[in-house]
């Protein structure tokens, strides 16, 4: 019951300083805002015990991990429908530090993905990028994200021993 405080209320988002940010860069910047899919990773700092924890209550308690992961999802469509609205901003951040290295692949595909996806195919639509940043070991994202999103961008491709990314390996 308590996740649903977690997300502000959205009529109360101003857009105007991203919108002046933008006007004022103009052709010699790009403005983006983040919107994060659903992820252990995001909900790490909210538990007593991190992630540790959180990987129990994923596999104890599968409801509430679905309840987060359908308030989220909604909740993000709206913000991004926003976004868009407001004509704010050249692209979409999201992903997450440490997606696939915090949460197995298996979490991931079942949590996160269905988001990227519909942040990915919402910028698609819209004349916006959708950028994923995703450090540590996410050869395996990598791979999800060209196959199942309409990505645009990823990064950073780390090699080992931060990461599992050999750009000749990927291409």
């Amino acid at each position: 019951r308590f996740i649903k405080y977690f997300y502000p209320p959205l009529e109360n988002i101003d857009f105007e300083p991203i919108i002046l940010s933008k006007k004022y860069m103009g052709e010699t910047g790009v403005n983006s805002i983040g919107i994060l899919p659903p992820s252990l990773v995001h909900l790490y700092l909210f538990v007593e015990g991190g992630l540790g924890k959180l990987g129990l209550i994923y596999y104890d308690y599968p409801e509430l991990i679905a309840q987060y992961k359908d308030i989220h999802e909604e909740w993000s469509i709206k913000y991004l429908k926003k976004i868009i609205d407001a004509g704010c901003c050249d692209e979409i951040e999201t992903g997450g530090s440490g997606l696939m290295t915090w949460q197995s692949p298996k979490i991931t595909k079942e949590l996160s993905l269905a988001g990227i996806k519909m942040i990915t195919q919402m910028c698609k639509g819209k004349d916006l990028l959708s950028h994923l940043h995703c450090c540590g070991f996410e050869k395996e994202l990598v791979r999800m994200c060209a196959e199942e999103t309409d990505l645009d961008i990823i990064e950073p491709l780390e090699i080992q021993p931060q990461g599992d990314c050999i750009l000749k390996e990927i291409k």
